[in-house]
């Protein structure tokens, strides 16, 4: 049996070449996602991929050499770095290569960053229309933030200069607040900015007893930089976290979706630093206004009722006088009352002596002898009857003038 005819890898390979070259001519445009990227001596090297359901139905290498690159980056309204990054949905012109020995591979000529940016944008409109439909856009703003700030748990890259500005200016503030911070490492761009920042979420939710709100924070970067907060794992737990998150990822003009369900979205780090202190500072201004008012309030409340205390104690210093003066009134009437009385009793007592005198005058012995009555006696007995007189008895009898001396017969 003959043998059958056959090619060599190298012959079949140059008619694949052959083939792509007759139908492939000119560049032209395709459709995909970054599925790898990578910088080496100017030139980018791609893996370029397509899903479907989340499953990879097709892939190629793809490479820009350094003299495309560096023209495009001049061109472009967007940082071409920003595009070429893992996951990003791109529109690029190549044109289609075959070695014979590298195999196939596009050569990307173009990068049309508008159709990245639109994709983006359309991500990022569906996945807001989802966090509307839940309700959740608010939900973390209602949660409580304390009026003064003390513990903050920071999610963050601690290498970043954003981080670095947030510390500095928090320890260098004007009033001296101490406001504790604990870092949460975190990748802040990147496929891994998802994933990173959940675990510190999750980490955080166990300790928050430890702190008063929690804040992502991040340098600036160009709008394509926030494609990694338009992401819905993110914002959903975000927006159910148990007690409020600050967001400060360094941005001017354009907002994360991430901003919208957040407690508040601060421009940069440092606003963030900026928002705590100033919170701080003001209640403790409000804090010194009711100091204020309190102190105005017990000085007129001691103005008052000091002119109460005057009013009243010149009221009782007229009560009193006026008491003084009635009871010495009533005293004097008394005394003069007393005095009449005594006067009356005196008087009474000076008749009634009057009298007695008078009586005693009258029974004087001496006056009764000197109208002609006489006194008998015997033995210094007075008779008073005739009955008692015995004959024989030694009488004496007593007159005004004299005494006799008789025996009864």
């Amino acid at each position: 049996m003959a043998n059958p005819s056959s090619y060599s890898l190298l012959e079949i390979n140059q008619y694949i070449r052959r083939v792509i070259s007759l139908n492939f001519d000119e560049p032209l445009w395709i459709e995909c996602e970054i599925g790898q990227a990578s910088l080496s001596r100017g030139h980018w090297y791609l893996d370029l991929i397509q899903k479907e359901e989340e499953q990879v139905v097709a892939q190629c290498q793809a490479a820009m050499w350094a003299n495309v690159y560096f023209f495009l980056r001049k061109k472009s309204p967007v940082p071409i770095e920003d595009i070429l990054k893992q996951g990003m949905s791109v529109k690029l012109k190549v044109n289609v290569d075959y070695h014979e020995r590298y195999g196939l591979k596009l050569i990307i000529e173009d990068i049309d960053s508008s159709f990245t940016i639109g994709q983006l944008e359309l991500q990022r409109l569906a996945i807001l229309k989802e966090i509307k439909e839940k309700g959740l856009l608010h939900k973390n703003a209602q949660t409580h933030l304390p009026v003064v700030v003390q513990r903050l748990a920071i999610i963050s890259s601690g290498r970043a200069a954003g981080y670095k500005d947030f510390i500095k200016h928090l320890e260098d503030n004007y009033y001296s607040y101490d406001i504790r911070i604990e870092l949460f490492e975190a990748a802040m761009q990147g496929q891994a900015v998802e994933t990173e920042v959940l675990a510190c979420l999750d980490q955080i939710e166990k300790q928050q007893d430890e702190f008063d709100a929690v804040a992502i924070m991040r340098g600036g970067g160009a709008r394509t930089d926030l494609a990694a907060f338009d992401n819905l794992a993110l914002c959903l737990r975000v927006a159910n976290f148990p007690f409020p998150v600050l967001i400060g990822i360094g941005h001017e003009i354009d907002q994360s979706l991430l901003d919208l369900v957040a407690y508040t979205s601060l421009k940069t780090p440092t606003a963030v630093a900026d928002y705590v202190i100033e919170r701080n500072a003001g209640f403790e201004g409000e804090l010194d206004e009711l100091d204020t008012l309190l102190r105005d309030e017990v000085r007129a409340r001691l103005n008052n009722e000091e002119r109460k205390i005057t009013l009243l104690a010149h009221a009782v210093n007229q009560g009193v006088r006026s008491r003084l003066i009635h009871d010495r009134n009533k005293i004097d009437q008394a005394l003069r009352m007393m005095q009449h009385a005594t006067k009356n009793l005196v008087l009474k007592h000076k008749e009634r002596i009057s009298y007695m005198e008078k009586l005693i005058s009258a029974i004087n012995p001496d006056h009764i002898l000197a109208r002609g009555f006489t006194i008998t006696s015997h033995q210094g007995q007075t008779i008073t009857n005739a009955k008692s007189v015995k004959k024989g008895m030694e009488l004496q009898t007593t007159f005004m003038d004299g005494i006799v001396k008789s025996k009864a017969e």
